[in-house]
């Protein structure tokens, strides 16, 4: 099927998890304004139903919503087995895990983050990857973080879940690239979303400094000076979901202001 214009995603269906806030809201903002229809996942009906009517009506797309638990494995199984219309575009999301040091977090922390992280990415591409190969085009992405290369201090349930992701990128590339099938991971760094602004308090209040203390300190290690917008990484990923990224695939693609130059 034929793009048209560059980078367009016109006639392509999207499934986008943990899309109603944040960054999967801004990879599915830029997705229905490339001209792909949509189906979102998350938690939140009510703020599911109002992105969905809201991204229709701005954009002329169609745009499906399902609110589901993407941690409950059962959940979002039962979603996928039941999900007949064909993916193009998977985009795999999820909040980020409690903060916390390596030895800060119990058994059931360390499963709840790799059923959160980890498991939901394993249940969905192993779903519609092999049909994307099928049909000979599809695209995966998969939302980590800059901690894959240049892991933080206190994030210990990112730095070590979050390369899992590497090896869905490089296994689904190494198995079904040959069917037109792409993988790529989109690392972003210190990035301007709600958890950004709720870390920040909540380290401002346990250190008994100024938010904008902690924001410096968040800083010195960004070359630019500045957060990420959300914006500048759906950008990537609807260009990673074009035709015109056919070539590029197995990669792991930091977007974060040249931190990870620090790592």
């Amino acid at each position: 099927m034929g793009s048209g214009k560059m980078g367009s995603l016109k006639g392509r269906h999207a499934l986008v998890l943990a899309a109603s806030k944040g960054l999967g809201l801004a990879c599915a903002t830029k997705f229905a304004e490339a001209g792909a229809s949509l189906h979102l996942l998350a938690r939140d009906a009510t703020e599911l139903e109002k992105v969905s009517r809201e991204l229709s009506k701005a954009y002329s797309v169609e745009c499906n919503f399902t609110a589901l638990d993407l941690s409950d494995g059962e959940q979002l199984s039962d979603f996928v087995k039941g999900y007949t219309k064909p993916v193009d575009i998977l985009l795999s999301n999820c909040g980020g895990p409690p903060v916390g040091p390596i030895d800060g977090f119990c058994a059931a922390d360390w499963q709840a983050a790799f059923e959160s992280i980890v498991l939901s990415v394993a249940i969905s591409t192993a779903a519609f990857v092999p049909l994307m190969a099928e049909r000979g085009w599809g695209r995966v992405l998969m939302i980590g973080s800059s901690v894959v290369s240049a892991p933080m201090s206190g994030f210990a349930l990112s730095n070590v879940l979050r390369k899992g992701l590497v090896g869905f990128s490089e296994s689904i590339t190494q198995e079904f690239a040959a069917e037109g099938v792409t993988a790529n991971l989109l690392n972003p760094g210190i990035t301007r979303t709600a958890r950004l602004e709720r870390l920040i308090k909540l380290k401002a209040e346990n250190l008994g400094v100024s938010e904008a203390e902690i924001e410096a300190q968040f800083l010195h290690s960004v070359p630019v000076n500045r957060f990420g917008n959300p914006n500048e990484l759906a950008s990537l990923a609807t260009f990673l979901a074009s035709e015109e990224a056919a070539f590029i695939t197995g990669q792991s693609i930091n977007v974060d202001g040249g931190q990870s130059v620090f790592g």
